[in-house]
């Protein structure tokens, strides 16, 4: 069973190697951060339902204290759903200082992690099987564009102030979405003055950022990132 998951998603991920960039329907997808209180155990069946309005971006603590952080996709489409999505964490690197990620518990089918992930500057890709798991429910009952995917959960200890942020996959320089039907957008492919579709959480400082809910419109490109890396390290 287990080899056929991973034939069935290697499968979807390959055909992006060849294809031309193919419109897709997350143009307004975000990757986000919601901070919450320590899930300790099975974090991804326990965590919270969502909508782009409840995402709690920001924690007063920072004094040793500890968070459930979940990477979520947002604004995602309910026609061709969510499948996956690229991406990278920051933070202060440097032990005991600001926030540090002590876990990492994925929400997915697969995952191609750095070999340091979850330390700061460092990547994941976290894929759902298209034909089993599309992730495709609207977190909000008939509205479109309201699906949000859960891709996995941090566990984070916040020893002064500090921001954690969503950034681009370091090893490729690509923060996407792909949808069931394998296209992908490009989130930082904006244009214009578009807000940000990659989130931050703050730590006993500000608000955060939170970009779900936005009409932030990108353009597409395909999964080739993988291929063009030469190493999933």
């Amino acid at each position: 069973m287990k080899r056929a998951l991973v034939a069935v998603l290697f499968g979807c991920l390959t055909l992006g190697f060849a294809s031309l960039a193919i419109a897709a329907d997350n143009d307004q997808a975000g990757i986000a951060l919601h901070v919450g209180p320590v899930v300790s155990k099975l974090p991804c069946d326990n965590a919270p339902a969502l909508t782009a309005a409840t995402i709690q971006s920001a924690a007063a603590g920072a004094n040793t204290d500890s968070y459930t952080v979940y990477v979520l996709v947002c604004n995602g489409s309910d026609s061709t759903g969510v499948s996956g999505a690229e991406f990278g964490i920051d933070y202060n690197g440097n032990p005991s200082a600001g926030v540090d990620a002590d876990g990492w518990t994925a929400c997915g089918d697969l995952e191609f992690p750095n070999s340091n992930w979850p330390d700061a500057n460092t990547g994941n890709i976290v894929t759902f099987n298209p034909g089993s798991n599309c992730q495709n429910t609207p977190s909000e009952p008939f509205v479109p564009q309201t699906v949000i995917a859960v891709l996995g959960a941090l566990d984070v200890t916040a020893y002064t102030p500090d921001i954690l942020s969503v950034i681009p996959r370091p090893v490729t320089g690509f923060a996407k979405v792909s949808d069931c039907n394998g296209a992908e957008d490009d989130l930082l492919d904006l244009g214009g003055s578009e807000p940000s579709h990659l989130g931050q959480a703050e730590f006993g400082l500000g608000s955060g950022y939170n970009p779900c809910g936005l009409p932030t419109p990108v353009e597409n490109t395909t999964w080739g990132a993988i291929k063009n890396s030469g190493s999933l390290n």
